[in-house]
C-alpha cells in the first residue's frame, strides 16, 4: 500500500514538473532583447514569447515590439516514441489507478530577438 501511494505521489510530482514552461529574457546591447521560451506546441511557444516581449517593452516605457529575428526548434521526443510511450502506459496501467502519460511542455523552444520602439 505504501509503495502504491509513493508511486502515485511520484507520478503526480513528475507530471507537475513536466507541465511547467520556461521563459528567459536576456538584455543585449543597443536596447535589444532576446527571449527564449519553451512550450508544448510551436504556436504556444511563439505566442508566449511575443506576450513576454510586449511585457518587457511596457516595462521599458515603449509601446511596440519590433521583431528582429525569430526561430523555433522541436526539442521533444520523436513523435513515434511518444506514441509508443502512451501505448505502453495504457497497457501497463490497465485496471490500475495511474495517471495518463502527459508529454512535456518543453517540446518546442522559441528564440525571439526584438527591440522596443515607440
Amino acid at each position: 500500500m505504501k509503495f502504491k501511494l509513493l508511486l502515485l505521489v511520484s507520478a503526480g510530482i513528475a507530471t507537475a514538473i513536466a507541465g511547467c514552461t520556461e521563459t528567459t529574457v536576456i538584455p543585449q546591447s543597443g536596447e535589444i532583447f532576446t527571449i527564449t521560451h519553451t512550450g508544448a506546441t510551436e504556436l504556444a511557444a511563439n505566442s508566449a514569447a511575443i506576450v513576454k516581449a510586449k511585457d518587457v517593452c511596457e516595462q521599458q516605457g515603449a509601446t511596440n515590439v519590433k521583431v528582429l529575428d525569430q526561430s523555433s526548434v522541436y526539442k521533444g521526443l520523436d513523435k513515434s516514441q511518444q506514441t509508443l510511450i502512451k501505448l505502453a502506459n495504457k497497457t501497463l496501467s490497465l485496471g490500475k489507478t495511474s495517471p495518463d502519460y502527459i508529454p512535456t511542455n518543453h517540446n518546442y523552444k522559441t528564440t525571439l530577438v526584438f527591440k522596443c520602439t515607440d
